[in-house]
């Protein structure tokens, strides 16, 4: 087929930090070898700053955030934009960037291009610490939604929420690692009895503090945990132990050297607030493509989209007596297995059949 021109926006990009950004730079690798769908990215993000072209990806950096923004700097051969959305990552202070949604509506109105709206994140009630917020958050998600010629989530709590949106139904793509997938994972029992903390500073640091403390220090006990690994830009905590057991500091790292010091842990933790969208955590992702023991800090919700506790992962808080190492080594097991069916190829290809199933 002839090539296929894509447009993808996003916060920021890689070489910054940024999950949707790291997602985004990944689809586009696999969308143009496999499909010859060649990306054009679109860098909302005011702080951004743009490095030079990646991969002979082109990166434009969006100038404002105005009505005609997107318009002025959207290629004129563009088949179809993929918006990637978290509603804080395009409007920090408040959750509402109803910019985005009056600038890819005059867009549309003036170019013959069809947009796909991917949600990363969707406003839910759940622990929203400023509700007044969530009507305005709802009504951008529902406007955005309801202009997309195709609507895609993460996670079967949001495709619910949309589906009601729009009386149709949505597909659900889990995310995947955006760290890699290794070809050989060593058994539990080659590993050292090291538990991960990786993710956002935010998310980290809560792990560290109040509840979430001391089921950290309750899952340390059961796994036999000897070490701790803090992978991530700095938290605004000095944790130089956790009830005996010593927190190493990492800092960022790259992509390979996460990947190796996974490869050799025993088990990761992850913050949760509602653990019916675990399937759109790349943290969690990435634990599961490691073959570690995925932990969860929170159970006040039920999992989702094929995820069960004490199969594919832990609570935190939740076990009173040991683990022996061969049951851990069932349910690092069961968690890679879960994931096979959302790998990065797996992505590529939902994808590539989402935009060229309605190119026409």
């Amino acid at each position: 087929m002839a090539n296929f021109n894509l447009v993808q926006i996003t916060p920021k990009l890689p070489p910054e930090m940024d999950g949707i950004g790291d997602y985004a730079f990944k689809l586009a690798e696999g969308l143009s070898e496999h499909h010859k769908i060649l990306t054009h990215f679109l860098a909302c993000a005011e702080d951004f700053k743009p490095a030079p072209n990646i991969k002979n990806f082109s990166i434009i950096k969006l100038p404002n955030h105005k009505p005609q923004a997107i318009l002025s700097v959207l290629p004129k051969n563009t088949d179809l934009v993929l918006l990637h959305y978290s509603e804080y990552m395009y409007e920090p202070k408040y959750g509402t960037p109803f910019w985005l949604v009056e600038a890819l509506a005059a867009a549309k109105q003036q170019q013959k291009f069809k947009l796909l709206v991917m949600f990363h994140e969707l406003p839910y009630f759940f622990l929203h610490k400023r509700l007044y917020l969530l009507p305005f958050q709802y009504f951008v998600a529902s406007r955005l939604a309801k202009i997309a010629d195709i609507v895609v989530t993460n996670n079967s709590g949001s495709q619910a929420a949309l589906e009601t949106f729009l009386n149709c139904s949505v597909k659900s793509i889990p995310v995947f690692s955006n760290i890699g997938e290794p070809n050989h994972l060593p058994s539990l029992v080659k590993r050292k009895r090291r538990l991960v903390v990786f993710g956002t500073p935010l998310r980290r640091g809560r792990i560290y503090q109040k509840r979430a403390r001391a089921k950290l220090i309750n899952i340390c006990r059961l796994l036999k945990i000897e070490e701790i690994i803090d992978i991530g830009s700095p938290v605004s905590l000095k944790i130089p132990e956790i009830k005996g057991v010593p927190v190493v500091c990492m800092g960022r790292q790259s992509a390979q050297d996460v990947s190796s010091l996974l490869l050799n842990s025993l088990a990761g933790i992850a913050y949760s607030n509602d653990n019916s969208r675990l399937s759109k955590s790349g943290v969690f992702a990435t634990y599961c493509a490691h073959g570690v023991v995925p932990v969860i800090t929170h159970d006040k919700s039920s999992p989702a989209d094929g995820l069960e506790v004490g199969k594919n992962f832990l609570f935190a808080g939740n076990q009173s007596q040991s683990i022996e190492l061969e049951s851990l080594q069932i349910i690092a097991d069961n968690a890679y297995e879960w994931y096979q069916n959302h790998t990065q190829a797996k992505n590529v290809e939902a994808f590539a059949s989402q935009i060229l199933g309605n190119s026409s």
